[in-house]
């Protein structure tokens, strides 16, 4: 079983895990790449750059209601996203101003 333990950079610390994406179309990847677990999260989110690293396709749309009951709108991709071995699982993500990967 892997473990693995608080990132301490945060405050308070969270759980981070490794990840690569793929871009199911294409075979642009990234590796490794630091996700932070939010299992409270209804999207998976990823960072702007990231999609444009990828080169993501939007396939749709989104308006999830927010803090403060604030409806935004995102545009929807899909993604593979590799984590041990749960290997190619394919997500519906968002794409966000976030720093990190929010896995949800």
């Amino acid at each position: 079983m892997i473990r693995y333990n608080y990132n301490t950079q945060f405050d308070p610390p969270a759980p981070l895990v490794l990840v690569t994406l793929r871009n199911p179309r294409t075979a642009h990847f990234v590796v490794d790449q630091p996700a932070q677990i939010d299992p409270a999260a209804d999207f998976t989110v990823l960072p702007d750059v990231t999609v444009d690293l990828l080169q993501l396709v939007p396939v749709g749309e989104i308006e999830p209601m927010g803090l403060g009951r604030r409806i935004d709108v995102f545009t929807t991709f899909l993604v593979n996203i590799d984590l041990h071995d749960f290997t190619h699982a394919l997500v519906k993500v968002i794409a966000s101003d976030e720093s990190y990967i929010l896995l949800g």
